[in-house]
């Protein structure tokens, strides 16, 4: 009867009672247009079909994507790039559709944002999900912001179920009220969504293991009837094609065929007779597809935001389609057009919406409509992407040019080794094509704004075999007009070190063939700071002494203060100079550097004394969090630490922290993931590990603070047995701890 009532309040017949060749003929007739579709598709990161699906049948919901294009975002932070991470959701679901909206159809939208607004990683994009458990949370999140303020989410989605069971042998009766923003109907043993519907609202009777426990009457035979009390002007219905098939002891996919008509009417399964001026018939507004099987597969999307013109969503392509191909081949059940087999390309999700509401539902968002900071703020990083894609097309045209001063040298921090760090250099986007001439006219005054071409001199840098960058040479007549691009090959960006001619010459010194030029240093033992003094040319005769006094006047210090030299080879590799050798005896030349310090027998020397100790101290500096093991979440405090402090040389520093013994510390190295490793360190093994192997690939150090010592804790003892090790160690007893241990047991 129900069957027979739903047909005949349909203002459309059933498909299934007329799905004949003739039907499908007509129906691709009125159906098929020729227009070019202009709407945009989404681009898939791996396997977000599903999440492509879903988006595209919320964006043409025009009522919902002008409640997200109102939730309130103009406080967010902007990004560096549409690729950079954004935490709100709602931002990053206005983003979209608006690119949706405004873009062209030749270029897809991304989803990056969007995700990454979900927490996911990069591999969580090649991991599909359930279409319907993504909407729910797609929908609950954005409940949780503005959405749910206005009611948008509810007044769209949910709708209300009424529960009620009866008893009819005793007076009771239970009823209860729930809110759903989809239904799930079952596919097996059902020809058709009429059915389905029937099946879910069937009176369920309680009866024998199954009764209901009434209150106040026990367990009752009991009837469960479910009913509509509301429903949502846009009905999402999930249909049960997955499940668990217990004679294949696994998870299947349900291929029957299911048809489901072009438009529905629900008043037949409302608790309450609707009133005469109310209608629930619904159109069919969208049909999500799986194609494949329970382990793999394919989604995409069929939506009609006018009845009767369906478009095909199909990840980044977006065609026009025809009512037979986005509602009847997807069916399901046996293809008929060649050998008799399953077809494994049905309906996944049904979206309905309501007939009388489509006028609210379904019409056009203008973009005055659209809050002015979306559309600046939109636009604006649009432009910027287009800046950037200009630029990275562009690259092979351009190259960076970093351009180092006396400044950038005097700034290069005491901690780092060489005498600059490029990546501290700002790089400046040249053409390759332009010449070093060019340069000099169109970047130097910018960057030296008091200074002409012949107050400046350019050196190249080159790198060398053993890592290091040095300064390489002037740059000659025949370099400066040489296209940028041809300087330097190797070497990705070109990097040029600028000389400012002093204020007490007229003329810059000739680099000669017999001539080096040395970047100096001084170290300051009692401080530990190491600084860049000055570039300076000698002939290569002169002797490392004579560079050293040099070096001294340069300081304002007395000339006959007695020095140590030393030459930076490479930051693992410092070697001692003599003073009396010549600078061509030392292999010295252009752009090597020396480092000087006073040769006294101070008392209060750093525990770096000399140039070597301080670079290798340098090396294995460390800054480690120190955590206790029972609370690993936040460390206990820092400390500034060597890499190659022993094992009681780190016990000692974190006891005098804690004001205890070092004894009564016991660490735990760390492994992968700045775990706690559970293995614990032998004596023997803690005598020889330093802190480097403690540490692994990590700087946190987890520790342990006994309530004894270590070798008690080792020995296996335990409090009565420390104690009486104690007293037998006052008593002068001469046997180690396993003895005592021997003697205890």
């Amino acid at each position: 009867m129900q069957r027979e009532r739903l047909a005949a309040a349909s203002p459309v017949k059933k498909p299934r009672r007329d799905h004949s060749g003739s039907q499908e003929a007509a129906a691709a007739t009125l159906a098929t247009t020729s227009a070019t579709c202009a709407f945009v598709g989404l681009r898939n990161q791996g396997a977000t079909c599903y999440l492509n699906s879903l988006l595209q049948s919320l964006y043409h919901l025009s009522a919902f994507r002008q409640a997200v294009y109102n939730v309130p975002t103009e406080h967010e932070p902007p990004v560096a790039s549409v690729a950079s991470t954004q935490t709100s959701i709602a931002l990053a679901l206005q983003r979209v559709f608006y690119q949706l909206q405004f873009g062209t159809s030749s270029s897809a939208v991304s989803t990056q944002p969007l995700t990454r607004s979900f927490g996911w990683e990069a591999r969580d994009a090649f991991v599909q999900h359930d279409v319907q458990e993504l909407s729910r949370v797609l929908i609950d999140a954005l409940a949780s912001s503005q959405l749910a303020a206005d009611g948008t989410v509810e007044r769209l989605f949910a709708g209300k179920m009424e529960s009620r069971v009866e008893c009819p042998r005793v007076s009771f009766k239970s009823t209860r009220i729930e809110t759903f923003c989809d239904l799930s109907l079952t596919v097996k043993g059902c020809r058709d969504l009429i059915e389905s519907l029937d099946q879910f609202v069937q009176p369920e009777h309680l009866v024998g293991e199954n009764r209901y426990a009434a209150e106040g009457y026990g367990l009752q035979d009991a009837v469960k009837t479910c009913r509509f009390v509301t429903l949502p002007p846009v009905l999402n219905i999930q249909l049960k094609r997955f499940g668990y098939d217990s004679r294949r002891a696994s998870n299947v996919k349900l291929n029957d065929k299911f048809e489901f008509p072009a438009h529905l009417n629900l008043d037949n399964y409302l608790s309450d007779v609707p009133s005469f001026d109310s209608s629930n018939v619904y159109r069919l507004y969208g049909v999500l597809v799986h194609s494949g099987d329970v382990s793999s597969g394919h989604y995409y999307v069929f939506v009609a935001p006018q009845p009767g013109q369906w478009f095909k969503f199909d990840d980044d392509k977006a065609t026009p389609a025809t009512q037979a191909e986005a509602v009847f081949a997807n069916y399901g059940g046996v293809d008929r057009s060649g050998p008799s087999q399953q077809k494994h390309t049905n309906a996944y999700m049904l979206i309905y919406v309501r007939c009388c509401d489509e006028a609210k539902l379904l019409f056009d968002v203008a973009k005055s409509s659209i809050p002015a900071h979306l559309s600046s703020r939109f636009e604006r990083e649009s432009a910027d992407e287009q800046r950037r894609l200009k630029e990275r097309e562009e690259a092979h045209l351009y190259r960076n040019v970093r351009v180092v001063f006396e400044a950038d040298l005097e700034s290069h921090p005491s901690s780092k080794f060489d005498i600059v760090d490029f990546d501290d250099i700002l790089p400046h986007r040249v053409l390759k094509a332009k010449t070093l001439e060019n340069l000099r006219h169109e970047l130097l005054p910018r960057l030296v704004p008091f200074s002409d071409s012949t107050s400046v001199r350019l050196w190249l840098w080159a790198a060398r075999q053993n890592g290091s960058c040095r300064l390489d040479a002037p740059v000659s007549a025949a370099d400066e007009v040489r296209p940028i691009g041809e300087l330097c090959p190797r070497d990705p960006d070109l990097r040029l070190f600028c000389e400012l001619l002093p204020q007490s010459s007229l003329e810059f010194r000739t680099i000669c063939s017999d001539d080096a030029f040395i970047c100096v240093k001084w170290f300051n033992p009692v401080t530990a700071t190491l600084r860049f003094v000055r570039n300076c040319q000698a002939p290569l005769g002169s002797t490392v002494g004579d560079l050293g006094a040099e070096v001294l006047r340069l300081l304002q210090l007395p000339g006959d203060l007695p020095v140590l030299a030393f030459e930076e080879v490479t930051a693992r590799r410092v070697e001692q100079l003599v003073l009396a050798a010549t600078l061509r005896d030392c292999q010295l030349g252009v752009g090597d550097i020396v480092v000087f310090q006073l040769n006294s027998e101070l008392e209060d020397l750093v525990r770096s004394p000399l140039v070597p100790d301080y670079y290798r101290f340098i090396l294995s500096h460390v800054r480690v969090d120190i955590f206790r093991l029972e609370s690993p979440s936040e460390p206990e405090f820092t400390l500034e630490l060597s890499k190659l402090d022993t094992y009681a040389t780190v016990a000692a520093a974190v006891a005098a922290k804690l004001s205890c013994s070092p004894s009564h510390i016991r660490f735990r190295s760390t492994i992968r993931g700045d775990r706690p490793q559970p293995e614990l360190l032998t004596r023997l093994q803690r005598d020889s590990v330093t802190l480097a192997d403690l540490l692994r690939e990590s700087n946190r150090l987890y520790f342990e603070q006994l309530r004894h010592s270590i070798d008690v804790v080792d020995a296996g003892l335990g409090v009565s047995g420390a104690s009486i090790l104690k007293s037998f160690r006052n008593a002068g007893e001469k046997a180690d701890n396993t003895a005592c241990v021997q003697r205890l047991l």
